[in-house]
């Protein structure tokens, strides 16, 4: 089962997460705090899409020369083509989806507004340890749960 994965993992993943953004040592985290937090995870998102997108083109492809029929329309293309026409459509994608991450940063204010009210779960305007450690479980259980529902 794959939420069994998490369940070690899980702490240590979000002790690092909390250790490394919690800077102050006040036992909470802070609004630039939680600010810094989602600015980094966005940029190692966008770092990582080129990657993503890459696997994904690659899965697609294979798929599309094993699905019957499908062989016949990859054989009548030139192989340069057809290699230049999904490149293009890969560095399309990249762009796309690199431009919905930087325009998320461009509106990081209102993003961590939005973070800020979902983990202070006792609206104190103060996001504590344990509200922290419950939304990122409830986000890891989540995932978790989805990837086990694609497999």
């Amino acid at each position: 089962m794959v939420r069994n994965k998490f369940v070690g993992m899980e702490e240590l993943t979000i002790n690092a997460i909390w250790d490394k953004f919690e800077v102050d040592k006040d036992g909470m985290l802070s609004r630039s705090e939680i600010r810094k937090l989602l600015i980094e995870h966005l940029k190692e998102v966008s770092d990582a899409i080129p990657q993503l997108i890459s696997n994904s083109f690659k899965q697609r492809n294979s798929d599309l020369k094993v699905k019957p029929g499908a062989i016949e329309a990859v054989v009548s293309q030139p192989e340069p083509d057809r290699a230049s026409i999904v490149e293009t459509q890969m560095q399309v994608e990249i762009r796309e989806q690199q431009a919905k991450v930087s325009e998320m940063i461009g509106d990081i204010e209102e993003l961590t507004e939005q973070f800020m009210r979902k983990m202070d779960r006792n609206n104190d305007g103060r996001v504590m340890r344990g509200e922290f450690f419950s939304t990122f479980r409830t986000l890891l259980y989540t995932t978790a749960d989805s990837v086990r529902r694609l497999a």
